[in-house]
């Protein structure tokens, strides 16, 4: 079991890249509350490709749940999560040989685990800063890469703590390259996302924009 220490600072070592997927209208969700309906196949594929590339992807207890989450060979698992209803996911409640981590301040969570789980347990402490106290744990743990996939409150809370080094947001539903303009006029329209800059990069594959820039620190595979 991995406990992260209180800190009143973000850790410098562990590199966090955040992935999302919005509509051109700024949808980040179906209507069953699944980002599955507002993604397509070639956005799946570069997900899949952000997973292999990072050590780690960290997600909510929420997200877990809506998508029904399962481990992943292509790197570790992390969830945060104070709801008991998370630990029926897959992930949490099966066996595997890939690597899971339950990061909780609720120590009920831990306690109520399945028998048969293989996800290891990091205890945050509900008086402290969760993000900084999960990042300084899985740096412990020797993660240096981590992918942010969750929802609109997991987003947030990174993004308020300085925490996000770069956004990665796939934009879908229009059939041509957006401008930079149009790109900063989406991003505005959807309240968690970090406010985009001059380091602000578009790509088109004729299915989807993809919008990437950094907010600080070094860029996952830079």
């Amino acid at each position: 079991m991995a406990t992260g220490p209180a800190l009143s600072h973000k850790s410098a070592g562990l590199t966090v890249r955040l992935c999302h997927v919005v509509t051109f209208d700024g949808q980040f969700a179906d209507a069953k509350g699944s980002s599955q309906g507002v993604s397509n196949a070639a956005d799946l594929a570069r997900f899949l490709a952000e997973r292999s590339r990072v050590d780690v992807a960290i997600t909510g207890g929420r997200t877990a749940r809506l998508e029904n989450l399962r481990s992943t060979s292509r790197c570790a698992l992390c969830i945060l999560t104070n709801d008991p209803d998370s630990l029926s996911i897959p992930a949490l409640s099966l066996a595997t040989e890939n690597l899971v981590f339950l990061a909780t301040t609720n120590p009920l969570i831990s306690e109520s685990l399945p028998h048969n789980s293989s996800a290891r347990v990091i205890e945050l402490d509900s008086a402290g800063n969760s993000t900084y106290q999960l990042l300084a744990a899985l740096e412990a743990l020797g993660f240096q890469t981590a992918l942010l996939e969750g929802g609109p409150e997991l987003i947030r809370m990174f993004a308020n703590s300085g925490s996000i080094a770069t956004v990665s947001l796939t934009v879908t539903g229009l059939n041509r390259k957006i401008s930079r303009e149009e790109a900063r006029a989406i991003v505005a329209t959807v309240s968690y996302l970090p406010a985009t800059n001059e380091s602000l990069k578009i790509d088109f594959d004729s299915s989807n924009n993809y919008l990437e820039w950094t907010l600080g620190g070094v860029a996952v595979g830079q």
